[in-house]
């Protein structure tokens, strides 16, 4: 059978999503797990790979295996920053990076006084199809690409840009994301971007760090129902993290009036 996981990570302690020799890896430590409950695997595929550092809340991965995976048995076996929220079977020829209707990401940004006018009309010069070969590390593939959508919207401190896309090219969000950065700053417009989409102009946007990136969904012709048990764990665990993130800003912000 061919089963396929929907998983959450954290990946700031992690050196991407794909297995790298005495590395940790999201994949690595899936492996690891699923050995452990002695179930045999084989064509083992990932739906996006991630760089170091960079999160994701659905990324999806498929694999031929003798025994139906269950989440929690899973999640048993896992470290306490990745946890597969979902399983279902799917058609043997699955391939979770082919069959994927779309994906979306998010880059949270933040905000040290750039324009939201000017970022928005930045981000709308990236709709449609174009040659992305100043904002991606292209490896051979063809540069070209599809952007459904962008938003920008502002949280707290924060700005943050959500794509839509049917797939996307190595650090193009990151880079993206700079050029939306700098045309907040009043470094770039919209016009500025056109010229970088034309193949006619060379001159590579660099990446913003991969920290702040998190693959949010991948979206399939079906639903993957989630595991109840592990939606509620994972729900506690970020809680439990953001209370930790809150004492430390607190104990910082005290810090520096008494500075």
């Amino acid at each position: 059978m061919r089963q396929a996981l929907k998983v959450y990570y954290d990946g700031k302690n992690f050196f991407g999503s794909q297995r790298q020799p005495d590395k940790r890896t999201v994949e690595g430590e899936l492996l690891k797990s699923l050995k452990k409950l002695k179930i045999r695997i084989k064509d083992f595929k990932c739906a996006g790979r991630t760089d170091k550092g960079a999160s994701a809340l659905g990324n999806v991965f498929a694999f031929t295996c003798d025994l139906k995976p269950i989440p929690g048995a899973i999640n048993s076996k896992l470290p306490g920053d990745i946890r597969v929220l979902a399983a279902r079977e799917v058609d043997d020829k699955f391939n979770p990076r082919y069959a994927a209707l779309g994906r979306i990401y998010k880059y949270f940004l933040y905000d040290e006084g750039y324009s939201v006018s000017r970022i928005r009309k930045a981000a709308r010069a990236f709709k449609g199809e174009h040659s992305f070969h100043n904002f991606a590390i292209l490896e051979r593939r063809s540069p070209i690409r599809s952007i459904r959508n962008i938003e920008v919207k502002k949280a707290d401190s924060f700005f943050i840009f959500t794509v839509f896309g049917e797939s996307f090219l190595w650090q193009m969000i990151r880079r993206m994301a700079n050029a939306l950065k700098m045309a907040g700053e009043g470094r770039m417009t919209p016009v500025d971007i056109e010229k970088l989409l034309n193949s006619e102009h060379r001159n590579k946007i660099p990446p913003l760090p991969p920290e702040n990136l998190v693959l949010w969904a991948v979206e399939y012709p079906f639903e993957f129902e989630h595991e109840g048990y592990s939606v509620k764990k994972l729900r506690e665990d970020i809680l439990k993290r953001q209370t930790e993130a809150k004492r430390e800003t607190l104990i910082s912000e005290l810090l520096l009036e008494e500075i």
